[in-house]
């Protein structure tokens, strides 16, 4: 069973089937997209495509699209010292080794100012272990407010919801980047390890990360298979994973995962998760996003995360009598699944 939030005087009552039914349909709508380290179709390309709509390259302004496209191309296909060369060039390296970096850093010097290259700065520095590297671009893509509030406010929630010194697998560029950015320049709990899984994919730096934070694992084993092991392999320590993580995992392993705020908690044993999860909420989650209308679709996917913690704290709230918490956040509730097209399926699971 997924554990809402289960203790010895509260208990779940619907079945573990139903609850992972839920947690699955209403996680459709989990924001990240993957991050692999290897892989030509990488989520540094496409956060690159998602900016280049909005920033230009200065050499197409006054092109039309089509003679746009094919400008791109033949420069791509001819001038190894364009941009498009170089970060393309990167961006198909079957493997992120200094080798392929330096087409990372050629393209840097010829367009510096271009927002998509930090998210691939942060992450080859972060698979190399140069913090100070991560740093410098996380300071920059913090810089460039191009992830919204929304999401840097989300991510902070996230932080907020773990215990101190623990271990967070993420799943993707909207979940890893902004944590990242809050840890290196808003000085915001430094003490959690957050552990990309589509980095893994990268040998050198899982050895280097499983080895710094001591972490069993078989090196045969890759994706849900991995992950699914190593919760398994060390559940004595403090492994959570986010709810926007691959559903497959959650399926993996919803047995023994226990809700705490907006992230998994992997347990074998029974584990009190009811006043982590409301501790965080009335005293560190920040809320000024949640009060707040989605302009966006990306902001409204951001929302749908809290739903899930949201509909088991507002019937907790309900069984203990706090009924005027109990309104308050169901009207809220109620808010983002109209948002999200969800109002009938949502109110459903309230008390």
């Amino acid at each position: 069973m997924v554990n809402g939030f289960s203790n010895a005087y509260y208990i779940l009552t619907f079945m573990n089937n139903y609850i992972l039914s839920i947690l699955l349909f209403l996680s459709s709508f989990a924001i990240g997209q993957n991050i692999p380290s290897n892989s030509q179709n990488s989520p540094a390309q496409n956060s690159a495509v998602e900016i280049e709509e909005k920033i230009n390259l200065e050499s197409d302004k006054s092109n039309s699209k089509k003679a746009k496209k094919a400008n791109r191309k033949d420069e791509a296909n001819l001038n190894q010292n364009s941009f498009e060369y170089n970060y393309n060039a990167y961006l198909a390296s079957s493997i992120k080794n200094q080798k392929s970096f330096e087409f990372l850093q050629k393209a840097y010097e010829i367009y510096p100012e271009n927002v998509a290259l930090y998210d691939d700065f942060m992450a080859y520095y972060e698979m190399n272990g140069n913090e100070t590297g991560r740093r410098q671009f996380s300071t920059k893509l913090a810089k460039s407010n191009t992830i919204s509030n929304y999401l840097m406010e989300y991510n902070f929630n996230v932080l907020a919801s773990l215990p101190k010194n623990s271990i967070l697998f993420t799943n993707g560029f909207d979940d890893t980047y902004p944590i990242w950015i809050a840890q290196d320049v808003k000085n915001v709990r430094k003490d959690i390890t957050v552990i990309n899984i589509s980095l893994l994919d990268d040998k050198s730096y899982r050895k280097r990360i499983f080895e710094k934070e001591n972490i069993k694992y078989n090196k045969s084993l890759s994706g849900v298979e991995l992950i699914a092991d190593i919760m398994k392999s060390n559940s004595h320590k403090e492994l959570y994973i986010g709810l926007t993580i691959d559903k497959k995992i959650i399926e993996a392993l919803h047995k023994n995962l226990y809700l705490v705020g907006l992230v998994f908690k992997y347990s074998e044993k029974p584990f009190s998760n009811i006043k982590q999860t409301t501790d965080a909420w009335e005293n560190s989650f920040k809320k000024a996003s949640l009060n707040s209308a989605p302009s966006s679709f990306k902001q409204k996917q951001v929302m749908a995360n809290y739903l899930i913690p949201f509909i088991y704290m507002h019937n907790r709230y309900v069984e203990i009598g706090e009924i005027e918490k109990a309104k308050e956040l169901k009207k809220l509730t109620l808010k983002i699944a109209k948002y999200n097209g969800k109002l009938n399926v949502v109110n459903s699971k309230l008390k």
